[in-house]
Formats: structure tokens, sequence, C-alpha cells
């Protein structure tokens, strides 16, 4: 049985993978970090990382909830956690495998997170520095490592263009159309319509979902009441020292933390405007 799991939700770079591994100090929780070889059980590619509803085959099904099932049987915690970022593109299909799930969706400005991406897309990692992120470090663990010959291939790929004088053609999970998109728009309109992809599927799945399983935070509620939003997440996950949770994220949360990389210039800002605002505008920020 895999009791009352917890999935952070939301665009890479977004936060939640920090909520994640605060969460998973917690006794009672296990955090696998970014188990894509996991959830990518019976996966076919055709152009995009979502799966929906229809895809949770019985077998598919089965697949991933007995990797889940025995990675908590080698786990401290029984309380299953994980903040893999294709899950936005991949609700219904989520609740498919997971029907008790809590998600958490971790909401946070656009131009700072797509200033965080364009750094990710930017940055050229060792392909040391990439397993070890998949092998993870400390307490957090992975599922199905089988899957590391195939990420290592795509990290090769992606290096490749880069020493050809090309930018990469992945970073992340893909979006709907993202790759078609990707051929007659500039890096950051990219990335802005990667990140609208996330957003935009996490919602709608999101909203077919009972409201007494999905709890929003905004990363910068996060920093500039840590101690609240602590509150709201322990209450939500049912945490059974939630005062504990409170102390973890007070004494973890750097509230002054900046994005990585330069900030976006205002012609960029101008020209993902479009792309982005719609996005904004449901999430409740101000334009």
């Amino acid at each position: 049985m895999i009791d009352r799991p917890v999935l952070f939700i939301g665009a890479t770079r977004s936060g939640k993978s920090m909520l994640a591994d605060i969460l998973g100090q917690l006794p009672e929780f296990e955090v696998a970090f970014e188990p894509l070889g996991c959830w990518n059980a019976g996966f076919r590619d055709q152009g995009s990382d979502v799966r929906t509803q229809a895809d949770a085959t019985p077998e598919i099904v089965d697949q991933i909830r007995t990797q889940i099932e025995r990675f908590l049987d080698d786990a401290d915690g029984d309380r299953y956690v994980d903040d893999l970022p294709h899950h936005a593109l991949r609700m219904g299909f989520c609740d498919a495998v997971l029907p008790d799930a809590r998600y958490v969706f971790v909401a946070r400005d656009a131009a700072a997170t797509i200033r965080d991406m364009k750094y990710g897309w930017e940055h050229k990692d060792t392909l040391k520095k990439v397993l070890a992120r998949r092998v993870g470090g400390g307490h957090h663990k992975t599922l199905n490592l089988r899957r590391l010959p195939g990420q290592a291939i795509r990290w090769s790929n992606n290096a490749i263009r880069r020493r050809l004088g090309g930018r990469r053609s992945t970073w992340g999970p893909t979006a709907p159309g993202q790759i078609e998109f990707s051929k007659g728009h500039t890096l950051v309109e990219t990335i802005a319509f990667q990140w609208a992809g996330f957003v935009s599927h996490a919602l709608d799945g999101l909203g077919e979902i009972p409201d007494d399983r999905v709890l929003m935070l905004k990363y910068e509620e996060v920093l500039a009441d840590p101690a609240g939003q602590a509150a709201r997440l322990g209450a939500f996950c049912g945490a059974q020292n939630p005062d504990a949770l409170v102390d973890l994220v007070q004494r973890s949360v750097d509230t002054s933390r900046e994005p990585y990389g330069e900030a976006l210039s205002p012609d960029e800002i101008e020209l993902i405007g479009p792309i982005i605002t719609p996005i904004k505008t449901r999430l409740g920020y101000t334009l």
C-alpha cells in the first residue's frame, strides 16, 4: 500500500525541489529525487513528455507502483515524496497511478523562473555531475538506475550540439509543440513557451482533482513567510510533527536567494510577454 504519497508539481526551477527536500527530512517521508526512470515505464516519446490518463494501462500502473513500493520497503520513511518536473505535464496519468496522491503545486513568478531555466539551458554540466544528480546524495534517493544510460546519451547529444556552435535541443521536460516552436524562435521565447506549457497543463490537470488533495504555494510567499507557509504544508501533508517542519523551513530556506544567471533584459521581457501573460494571470501574479 502506498499511503498518501506527496507529489510536488511545478515548472523546473520553481522551488518545488527545495520544499520536497525539506519535507523529506521528516522521518515519515522519503524523497525520491526526480525519479524519471520509474515514471517513464512504458513511455514512448511522441515529441513531448506528456502522458495522459489513457496511458496509465494496468501493466504500466503496476510497474510504477511496484517500483515505488520497493523503494519504500528499502527506505526509513513510509510516505513517498517526489519532485519530478515531468508530473506537470502528466496530471491525469499521475492520478491514475496514485489515486490517493496529494499534490503540492509550487508557483513562482515567470520572469525569475525563466531566468533560472535559461541558466539551466545554457549551463555546461559535466556528465559526472548529471549522473551524480540522478543517483542522488544525502537523504535523496532515486529509482530505476537502469535508465541512466539513456539520459547519458541525451546529455551527449546536447554536448555535441554546443561544441558545434549550436544550442542544445532540449533541457528538462519537453512541452507539447516546444520542439517545433523552437525552430523559429529565440532561446528565451522557447523557454517561456516551455514554462507556459508546464504551468498551463498542471493547472488544467489539477482542476480535475478534488480540492482537498491540492495545495498551491507561491515561492515568493514561502520566502516572505517561511513559518506560515510551512504550517500550511505540514497540515496539508498530514505531518506527524508539523512544528518540526516549521522549524526546518525557517532554518533551511534562504530568503535572500537570487535567481541564477543574468537578469532578463527589457527586450527579452517584452519578447516573452505575450507568451507568459495569460498564465501569470491564471496564477494570480500582477502583470
